[in-house]
This record gives structure tokens, sequence and C-alpha cells, in this order.
């Protein structure tokens, strides 16, 4: 039986697991955690605001590296391009109709799938963060984000590092050695 590198052990804390990619990449350089071995990072774009899809759209055939693989306006047809089409990185907003973000992601979890998210959103909360992270997003960039910025974060995750968009970052390391924690039943706390 072979043994689990410790990143894809589901015992290991999403914190660990963040702990371990860092030091590995540290030590061993960057290299191509899933895809992009085409020489292109295909990406699948996943929101409602048509000009928003457009401004993504633009960044992508603007940049050599990037290739544009699909778009959806809503959760269902998202779940639907990524099964067709096998996207290296999936740009997905939390707020769309149909079936938002959250569930997206909670779905694809289910799905063997080597693609990577970044959570893309105009305002998050740390649980939301925390939540998306543990549902298997590897970034959250927020919609005000500077183009480059964005750039560099698909990058980054397809490199197989995590992004936090820089106003996000503080408390998130906190939340998750909490959400690690084992929590006390009712019956423990009154004795």
């Amino acid at each position: 039986m072979s043994k689990r590198p410790p990143e894809l052990n589901p015992r290991i804390s999403l914190l660990s697991r963040v702990v371990i990619r860092v030091k590995s990449v540290a030590a061993h350089g960057n290299h191509k955690g899933n895809g992009a071995s085409h020489g292109r990072i295909r990406i699948v774009i996943a929101d409602d605001h048509p000009i928003f899809r457009d401004g993504l759209r633009r960044l992508i055939e603007y940049e050599p590296s990037f290739e544009l693989a699909g778009e959806a306006a809503d959760g269902i047809d998202t779940l639907d391009v990524v099964i067709k089409t096998k996207p290296d990185i999936l740009l997905l907003d939390l707020a769309m109709p149909r079936l938002s973000g959250i569930e997206v992601l909670r779905r694809l979890a289910k799905a063997v799938a080597p693609m990577r998210t970044i959570v893309l959103t105009a305002a998050i909360e740390q649980k939301q963060i925390t939540e998306a992270l543990r549902l298997g997003a590897r970034g959250v960039v927020l919609k005000d984000t500077a183009t480059q910025l964005l750039a560099k974060s698909i990058r980054c995750v397809v490199e197989g590092q995590f992004w936090v968009g820089r106003d996000n970052v503080s408390g998130l390391v906190q939340a998750l050695q909490k959400a690690d924690e084992p929590r006390e039943t009712v019956a423990e706390t009154t004795i």
C-alpha cells in the first residue's frame, strides 16, 4: 500500500497542508502542481456579470500564457463547463444565481478533478474564506484587485501555492487553527 504525500492526506488539517506546501516549495523550488504542462494555463470564468466576464476575458487574451477554456453565468452552467473543458483554473464568483459559488465548490470537491479554484468576490468574510479553502479553493481574490495581481495569483495557484488577497490574510491562520481545534460538547462544558 502506497503512502499518500502529507499534503493529500485528508486527516491533515488545511492549515497543516498550507504549511507543508510552503515548506515543500521552499525546499524544492516551484513546480507545476496540476496543469499547464501543455504550456498555457486553461481558465474557466464563472461570474454572473457580463461586464466582469468581459474584463476577465480580455485579461486572459492579453496574457500569452493564459487560454480561455470556457465561461459560465451561473452555478449550474459552471459545473457543466468545468466537466466538459477540464480547465487548470476556475475563476469562481461566490454570488451566482441557480447555485452559489460555495455550493459549486462543495460539488466539485466530490469530483475527481485536478483543477484549482480561485474565488473572486466583491466582499468576503473570514468565515467564507475559511469555508471556501476547506472546500478546495486555492485562492481568494477581491474583484477590486489590480489585474496584474490577479494574473500573479493564477500563476501561483497553478504552481501549487495558496493565494489570499492582501486585506483578508489577517486572522486567517487563527480562524483555520480554531476550526481545526476539537469542539467541546455541551456535556463536557458543564462538568
